[in-house]
């Protein structure tokens, strides 16, 4: 996974991320098809705070195709 929590380029290293209206890139090598059972788990959950100074909410989708 790659996590993107502010601007920068190189980010730390953390084993459980939180995410807040930036961008979430998935690849899963060139899978795609999963054997039986085989899931991965995203769990998304709204932002309950009002934002702080010189940050915005941002509208944003997940595209599922179908191949």
């Amino acid at each position: 996974f790659v996590v993107f929590r502010n601007d920068r380029a190189f980010q730390p290293s953390q084993a459980t991320y939180s995410v807040n209206s930036r961008v979430l890139s998935i690849k899963v090598q060139d899978v795609t098809n999963f054997e039986n059972g085989e899931v991965i788990d995203i769990h998304l959950s709204p932002m309950t705070l009002e934002p702080d100074r010189n940050a915005t909410r941002t509208c944003a989708y997940w595209k599922f195709l179908e191949d």
